[in-house]
């Protein structure tokens, strides 16, 4: 791109264009050098992000709310998602948790992190099941309510807690049973009128 500052001026100004995932890698290139915090959170956050300038983001950021961005982009580079995941600051590891390119290693480790890390990692659906079914009997309600919401949460473990103490939990996995009814249910319908058409 010839002029990337005119583009960035045509839509809206950095901070909205650091948050447009139609932004040129030029575009966002240019943006991630800016000093602006609301700038460089939103450049982190853009999932159109090339993984060479997170990198070059996370080792030149010292700002929390940029770390914290760079940790839930699927992007970073899994080296880089270690070290936020060993970080001292919870919504970094958090974002970490969430992130679907976790190596499962770590994700194992932030499973046995602060309720709000743990239930960012019940969430993700790259959560290893044999986690995801020890955050499934955890202490707190709102860490077993996001394992019942995971797609992998074996069947057997989602029953179990649609008998759970809390009912919001118990309110999930039914609607969860009941889903994964209905998506099976439409499978095997399409599997049907696929070979019936053939």
């Amino acid at each position: 791109m010839k002029y990337p500052r005119i583009w960035v001026a045509a839509h809206g100004g950095p901070v909205e264009a650091a948050w447009d995932r139609t932004a040129p890698v030029e575009v966002l290139v240019l943006l991630s050098a800016d000093p602006d915090v609301g700038v460089q959170i939103g450049v982190a956050t853009n999932t159109a992000m090339p993984a060479e300038v997170l990198r070059r983001m996370f080792e030149a950021g010292k700002d929390l709310g940029t770390l914290e961005a760079i940790g839930g982009n699927p992007n970073t580079p899994v080296d880089i998602l270690r070290r936020l995941a060993a970080h001292e600051d919870g919504p970094i590891r958090r974002k970490v948790g969430g992130n679907p390119k976790t190596p499962a290693e770590v994700l194992e480790t932030l499973a046995e992190d602060v309720r709000e890390v743990r239930y960012e990692v019940a969430l993700n659906r790259s959560t290893p099941e044999p986690v995801l079914v020890n955050l499934a009997g955890d202490d707190h309600p709102s860490v077993r309510r996001a394992a019942a919401v995971n797609s992998k949460l074996p069947s057997r473990v989602l029953h179990r807690l649609a008998s759970d103490e809390n009912v919001d939990v118990r309110t999930v996995a039914a609607e969860s049973i009941r889903i994964g009814a209905a998506q099976r249910q439409r499978a095997a319908y399409e599997r049907a009128w696929k070979e019936k058409k053939v």
